[in-house]
């Protein structure tokens, strides 16, 4: 008998500066788009003192809505 292999959840991985640790979070999927992204709030909520994330040095800008709203 075959079993299958759960596939994982699609995510991306946060590291945290201060202890180096690696979490995955959870993507969600932009209806308007189909593309996958991360809230700042699961971020915030993974990372209590988050102010911004970077990647490979820059600073990572927030997503904005048609009307450059948050």
């Amino acid at each position: 008998m075959e079993t299958s292999a759960a596939k994982p959840t699609p995510s991306q991985k946060f590291k945290d500066p201060f202890t180096s640790k690696t979490v995955l979070i959870p993507t969600r999927i932009d209806k308007k788009t189909d593309e996958r992204f991360v809230l700042w709030e699961d971020i915030q909520a993974t990372f209590e003192n988050a102010s911004y994330i970077t990647n490979n040095g820059e600073v990572v800008l927030f997503m904005v809505d048609d009307n450059l709203n948050q």
